[in-house]
């Protein structure tokens, strides 16, 4: 390769023109047989290129083949002292590797390598390791693949990002999600219809299903090979994306303030990312979140805190497979967690509190999104809302008590809520949805109803404690089934029936304002069996509905 020598550089691309120091084989030339854009100095026998002229900047993806740059070109940032050499001069896509970069930087008010986070890592520095202090940044902080920030412990290190600046990790550059894919078990081989798989780059990762695989190498436009074989299911004609991604980033124990200048901390098409004992404080702006996660793939947040964000806690959008645990999201703007477009995406043990709309909120494309042990209270409006476009949302073990409107809310089909209480509410306990199941659950002195599940088909409700709502007890959608459970002390019926074919087994419903059962005249083809009915305000059953069947009841 080219060696740099005062800004010359020896050219040892042809065997017949080594540096010797004399040109031997041939007569010396007049012209580099490499490059036209390498010229000949006479006297000195040395060959310097054009392209090797100092700058005060590092290179970019456009320093490319078309303005005479070639494999193994060095280039000299005169302002930094970074030096980097060129691996591939693909037009548009050049690769540029830096060289004698800093591995590690300490970052300290005084004494350390540097006073400036951003300047750090725009140094080189791939690991920086920050002293306890305050630091104002004005330019955006780059965390780069496999790099690093780390303070010392949690609520040491102050980061003020003024004048819009950002914390990111930052994988942009390349993305495509044009045409379809197929691919076997077990191989490495992608095909692709109408796909444009030489938009990427070997290295950069595509999406099946939703794990990313590391691409190999790249044929032509519709195929390409992996660096694993393919794990999953065959699958035949899929959506897909590929995308470059920056891998393996961290950062831990550190404060963040903002000023108003948008997501504090942006993390775009990030893979393998830990989040640890962060703080964000006054994040965000009008519009957007304090922390916002997009198209990124296992994102590990453990003892993350959003408070005050100027708009919504976290948004994490067209993501998959990344877990949250023992984080808290309060006093926003707007929600504490949004989630969108997304699958996969889990919170546990995590407390969004005190938001000036929902806890959390689940958009139009979630698939998977799971809240474990989970607690959303004081929020504005609803604890949890799940958009009629979301699906398979699974709601467990959680406390979602003391929200002005609805505890839990799920439009989306399939969902399931379950060994959770649901209490003190300014609307209904639980707004269920198709195909939904709510087991094992305390439903408990919400203003409304406290399951409400009319409209919805294809529900199952068992084994639910419903108690002291302020409206009926439960009411029941076509074709739903309800099994074992307690409901008393509401302030309508305990169980309202005004569609068809429901099924009511083994229930005990006593001490409602209303009936024990009121099957209304718009219910058809009721089965109410072993139900026990009696002590209601109003009466045990009223049936006016057609083809009830009503057996073992104790009225």
């Amino acid at each position: 390769m080219p060696i740099q020598n005062n800004w010359r550089v020896y050219c040892e691309t042809e065997v017949a023109y080594v540096y010797d120091p004399l040109w031997v084989e041939e007569a010396k030339p007049t012209e580099c047989p490499h490059s036209a854009a390498h010229v000949i100095d006479q006297d000195a026998t040395v060959i310097a290129s054009v392209a090797h002229i100092p700058g005060q900047r590092d290179p970019t993806e456009d320093d490319d083949e078309t303005l005479g740059y070639v494999a193994g070109d060095l280039w000299i940032n005169e302002s930094s002292g970074r030096e980097f050499t060129l691996l591939d001069a693909s037009e548009g896509a050049a690769k540029w590797s830096t060289n004698k970069a800093p591995e590690y930087a300490i970052v300290a008010p005084s004494g350390g390598d540097y006073t400036s986070i951003a300047e750090a890592f725009n140094a080189g520095a791939t690991s920086v390791f920050v002293h306890p202090g305050m630091y104002v940044e004005t330019s955006d902080i780059v965390v780069p693949e496999d790099g690093s920030l780390k303070g010392p412990c949690p609520g040491a290190v102050k980061i003020v990002l003024a004048a819009g600046a950002k914390i990111k990790v930052d994988g942009t550059g390349r993305r495509t999600t044009t045409g379809t894919v197929s691919v076997t078990a077990g191989s490495a081989t992608v095909t692709g219809t109408g796909t444009s798989f030489t938009a990427l780059q070997a290295s950069d990762w595509v999406q099946l299903g939703n794990t990313f695989y590391q691409i190999d190498t790249i044929t032509n436009d519709t195929s390409l090979t992996l660096q694993l074989t393919y794990q999953g299911d065959t699958i035949s004609d899929q959506a897909f994306v590929g995308q470059s991604m920056t891998y393996g980033a961290q950062i831990e124990d550190v404060v963040i303030v903002g000023q108003g200048g948008g997501e504090n901390l942006l993390i775009e098409q990030g893979l393998n990312i830990l989040f640890r004992g962060l703080l964000l404080l006054q994040c965000g702006d009008a519009t957007t979140p304090a922390f916002y996660a997009k198209n990124c793939s296992v994102l590990m947040g453990l003892a993350v805190i959003v408070d005050s964000s100027l708009e919504r806690g976290i948004h994490i959008e067209g993501s998959t497979i990344s877990t949250f645990q023992g984080c808290v999201f309060k006093n926003s703007v707007s929600c504490g967690v949004c989630i969108s477009e997304s699958v996969g995406i889990t919170f546990d043990a995590t407390f969004s509190n005190h938001n000036g709309t929902y806890g959390f909120n689940a958009l139009s494309g979630c698939d998977l999104f799971q809240l474990n042990d989970c607690t959303s209270t004081w929020n504005a409006e609803k604890g949890v809302s799940v958009d009629p476009a979301a699906t398979r949302v699974n709601i467990s073990d959680g406390f979602y008590s003391y929200n002005g409107g609805i505890g839990i809310d799920y439009d989306g089909a399939n969902c399931i809520v379950s060994g959770s209480t649901i209490s003190n509410n300014g609307g209904d306990g639980v707004s269920g949805g198709d195909e939904g199941v709510i087991s094992n659950c305390y439903v408990e002195a919400n203003a409304g109803v406290g399951i409400e599940c009319s409209n919805d088909s294809n529900c199952a409700v068992s084994s639910c404690i419903i108690h002291g709502n302020g409206s009926h007890g439960l009411t029941v959608g076509p074709d739903n089934a309800v099994q074992g459970c307690s409901i008393s002390a509401n302030g309508g019926d305990g169980i309202r029936v005004a569609t068809d074919d429901a099924v009511i087994n083994g229930c005990r419903v006593s001490g409602n304002d209303g009936y024990g059962a009121n099957i209304t005249n718009s219910a058809s083809d009721t089965i109410l069996t072993s139900c026990n009915l009696k002590g209601n305000t109003t009466g045990s059953l009223l049936d006016n509905g057609t083809g009830t069947i009503a057996t073992n009841n104790k009225t």
